[in-house]
């Protein structure tokens, strides 16, 4: 696992979104995808509560910064 991936799997563990670190896994999801991550993207990877959407995206800004 890259150095990225262990940074983005622990930072989604302190955030309460760590059953999304298996899902970014499976689908290569790291650094550069984080940031182009869209509401219709998070769905597709079976996120259907918007609050946890909206979560997830929140988390995006403020990690891809």
């Amino acid at each position: 696992m890259e150095a990225s991936n262990i940074r983005l799997k622990a930072a989604l563990e302190a955030t309460r979104l760590e059953r999304l670190a298996q899902r970014f896994t499976d689908e290569v999801i790291g650094d550069d995808i984080l940031k182009q991550l869209r509401e219709e993207d998070l769905e597709k990877l079976c996120l259907n509560r918007m609050k946890h959407r909206k979560r997830q995206l929140r988390f995006s800004r403020k990690f891809c910064q």
